[in-house]
């Protein structure tokens, strides 16, 4: 490339806008760690005291996963929409987090090893 061709290409305005967007989701990203922590310690807590899963839970904690995998596949570019709120809140499961498993009277078994 010549030195023009890489001088136009570093103006590009959507390009400069799409930095501002991956450090809007790299701060997004700081914030989900420490919500992870506290929804694993309750969760935690809740099997630990009733032997059982807070299965309310689950569809909340499925569609952050989801969100967090669609913040690393933009910030690298792996996908160019951006995540919600710029799109829908993830609302399907993924490969990410399969469906529990059932036991054979169709409840959902939850508890772990």
């Amino acid at each position: 490339m010549k030195v023009e061709e890489i001088k136009q290409e570093c103006l590009e305005g959507r390009k400069w806008l799409r930095l501002l967007f991956m450090a809007v989701f790299a701060v997004a990203s700081y914030f989900i760690i420490p919500l992870v922590w506290i929804i694993s310690s309750f969760q935690f807590i809740y099997h630990l005291v009733t032997g059982k899963t807070c299965t309310f839970l689950i569809p909340f904690t499925q569609a952050l996963s989801q969100y967090t995998s669609d913040i690393v596949a933009y910030l690298c570019f792996n996908r160019e929409d951006k995540p919600f709120p710029f799109s829908e809140w993830p609302s399907k499961t993924s490969e990410i987090c399969p469906k529990p498993n059932k036991s054979k009277s169709g409840e959902k078994n939850h508890k772990s090893t």
